[in-house]
């Protein structure tokens, strides 16, 4: 299914352009894009063909500046086509300025800190610093699991670990997070993502 909670996790490891963007949000695509996702210098090698077919095109230049995307399927099956220089640009996500809506919207300090875990920030705290809300977004089981035992492994105990998604969660993680004191909760089921690119709790700050 498509959503923004598992589009976050599926491209968290690196820059995408905006085709894969909007096959994982879906219909959450546009307001996915004007609030979190930013441009950044890279043009992308290849694209998805649009004709649904799984493979991908390589992005060409023409002599006279223009892209174009070619099909080097083994037989050559999709037509090419012509591609613009923002469909060509990657796209990354602003995870500072998630970060802050997520702190916001439970009512905690926005709060950036690098814990020098992959794909794990401290983006906020509750009580005057005395909790840190930490938010981490892996791709997949293994990486979130080794993420969690590095936090425990620096963090004091007390702190709350917010996640897209409950995908990836399993016994090893839940058993090293109790032995934390430290929360669990999924984003998914705690937040209500609107049109405009704001955020709704479901649940309080102090209910987490």
């Amino acid at each position: 299914m498509s959503n923004l909670w598992t589009c976050l996790e599926t491209l968290a490891d690196g820059n995408h352009v905006a085709a894969e963007w909007a096959r994982l949000a879906g219909e959450q695509f546009p307001p996915l894009r004007s609030a979190y996702l930013r441009a950044t210098p890279k043009r992308a090698g290849v694209i998805p063909c649009p004709h649904g077919c799984g493979c991908e095109h390589e992005i060409s230049e023409r002599k006279n500046g223009s892209l174009v995307a070619l099909c080097r399927c083994e037989p050559c099956s999709c037509d090419d086509f012509t591609v613009t220089a923002e469909q060509a640009t990657l796209l990354e996500l602003n995870t500072a300025k998630l970060g802050r809506a997520i702190a916001n919207v439970f009512s905690g300090t926005p709060k950036e800190t690098d814990l020098g875990v992959q794909g794990t920030k401290q983006i906020g705290s509750f009580g005057n610093g005395a909790l840190a809300i930490v938010l981490v977004i892996r791709p997949d089981t293994e990486s979130f699991t080794n993420a969690v035992a590095q936090l425990v492994a620096r963090l004091p105990e007390h702190f709350i670990l917010l996640s897209p998604s409950r995908r990836f969660w399993n016994g090893n993680s839940s058993a090293w997070l109790k032995t934390a004191k430290a929360g669990l909760f999924d984003l998914e089921s705690t937040l209500i993502f609107l049109p405009g690119g704001k955020f709704q709790a479901r649940k309080s700050g102090g209910g987490l």
